[in-house]
């Protein structure tokens, strides 16, 4: 059993699993407003509003990896299928793009 995984359920009162244990580590606003090329008050106030998902440990925010990378697909502009006038038969694309003519 992983260590992180031991000191969880040594918390618990009654020595049971309870909750969800969290086998990657948290990202900081910090680091979440790094990598969105950010301000920190900017990522606190998506937080504030709902819009990402965080957990408050003290009076810390922290993000899991999964609910920042929700985040950015639920506020992209880049859809996630290919466009329908570019031909990509092979799963490579090979940069042709169809007129419709």
């Amino acid at each position: 059993m992983d260590r992180r995984v031991r000191e969880f359920v040594s918390l618990s009162p009654d020595g049971r699993i309870w909750g969800e244990i969290i086998t990657e580590p948290l990202l900081t606003v910090a680091q979440v407003a790094a990598t969105l090329q950010i301000r920190e008050k900017l990522v606190r106030n998506h937080i504030k509003e709902k819009r990402l998902k965080a957990v408050k440990i003290g009076k810390y925010w922290r993000i899991k990896p999964e609910d920042l990378h929700a985040f950015i697909e639920a506020n992209s502009s880049i859809r996630s299928e290919p466009h329908p006038h570019i031909n990509d038969t092979n799963g490579l694309g090979d940069g042709v793009i169809n007129s419709g003519a």
